[in-house]
């Protein structure tokens, strides 16, 4: 009897040993499972043009009375914790993981990878990951995207500049400006009428092609695309060069020549934006009564900068041009994304106040109704 007890207890033992040897490796980052688990994010995943707000609904500060296309909404940092950590960090286990504060106390801005949130989200260790391994819930690529950016641009409570251009620059120059308004379609007009040699270059007919401009309907012709780099990169810088010297002379205060065939400035880059904002020299801002033979281009006022109304129709410009156009009437921007290039446009300080406000006088935008708005 005394004999069989042992045996009981014996094999009670060895049990216990492989249960305990079972949850060891079950915890510790060297077992067999953990080497399958990966919650990093691959350097090719991070992208800062995602827009990562702290809060769902952003407002903008220059926002008008009517309150259109001046709301941001999106999923933002606190519900994206809230969805995978506020479970258990809401007053139940320490820290909290609820208010601005409590998110940012875990965060080193303008390092992700010195935060401990990150480290967390990210770690393969299973005694260190959360949420919990056991919970066989991981915070999604996505979501992992939004809080490096949040991180990255400064772990603010409101939006900054960091976090509004990536997104807006990438709006507009992967809309209708990857198509009609970049540097090789109007280069390459210029060539077929012959004169890109107005900038000190020329480029041959093996140096363009024809291709179909999206919107352009008969009788006009189909756009010519300049494939040729090296010389499209100089008659174009030659032209900014010689529209910089125009407005620099104080003396020009009516116009000066221009191309007549390059209707669509180049807003393909962020450089190219600015030099379309602070120079608005667009056909669409042509006083001429010779069209044959030479446009021309305004002086340099604040009511002749349309880009911005250009993408928001609630919003008019001191010209003739319809607003909305480059989102075809608010019809391919959502109204946050055209508040996101709105809140880029304000907070840019590479983009002069004139441009913004107007001039003291005369305010650069309107509202639907006519009435003055975004003075400073």
């Amino acid at each position: 009897m005394k004999r069989h007890l042992i045996t009981i207890k014996t094999l009670a033992f060895m049990l216990c040993a492989v249960l305990m040897s079972i949850v060891a490796v079950q915890c510790k980052k060297e077992g067999k499972n953990a080497s399958s688990i990966f919650r990093g994010l691959a350097s090719s995943d991070i992208d800062s043009t995602i827009f990562s707000p702290f809060y769902d609904t952003t407002v903008l500060s220059i926002a008008t009375a009517k309150s259109i296309n001046d709301s941001i909404i999106t999923t933002g940092i606190q519900s994206i914790i809230k969805a995978n950590c506020a479970n258990c960090h809401n007053n139940n286990i320490k820290p909290n993981l609820v208010t601005f504060n409590d998110i940012k106390s875990l965060v080193v801005p303008g390092n992700p990878e010195a935060s401990k949130l990150w480290q967390v989200i990210t770690t393969n260790d299973l005694n260190k990951a959360m949420p919990p391994i056991t919970t066989e819930k991981a915070v999604s690529t996505e979501d992992k995207i939004s809080i490096y950016n949040w991180i990255k641009n400064g772990a603010n409570e409101t939006p900054v500049l960091a976090d509004y251009r990536p997104t807006a620059v990438r709006l507009i120059t992967g809309g209708c400006t990857a198509v009609c308004h970049n540097d090789k379609v109007c280069v390459g007009n210029w060539a077929r009428k012959g004169n890109a040699t107005d900038f000190g270059r020329s480029l041959t007919t093996l140096d363009t092609i024809s291709a179909p401009v999206h919107g352009a309907m008969p009788p006009n012709p189909p756009g010519c695309l300049s494939v040729n780099d090296t010389l499209n990169k100089r008659i174009w810088k030659s032209y900014q060069d010689s529209v910089i010297r125009y407005f620099t002379n104080l003396s020009n205060t009516d116009t000066v020549r221009k191309s007549p065939s390059s209707p669509l400035d180049p807003l393909n880059n962020y450089n190219n934006l600015l030099f379309n904002i602070c120079y608005p020299n667009a056909l669409r801002s042509v006083t001429t009564t010779n069209k044959v033979t030479k446009d021309l281009f305004v002086s340099a006022t604040s009511g002749n900068n349309n880009l911005l109304a250009k993408v928001d129709a609630t919003i008019s410009f001191k010209g003739f041009a319809k607003s909305g156009n480059m989102a075809s009437a608010d019809g391919h921007l959502k109204s946050s994304e055209v508040a996101i290039i709105k809140g880029w446009y304000f907070l840019d300080p590479n983009i002069p106040d004139v441009w913004k406000y107007g001039n003291g006088t005369t305010p650069a935008f309107k509202d639907a109704q006519g009435n003055p708005i975004l003075k400073k």
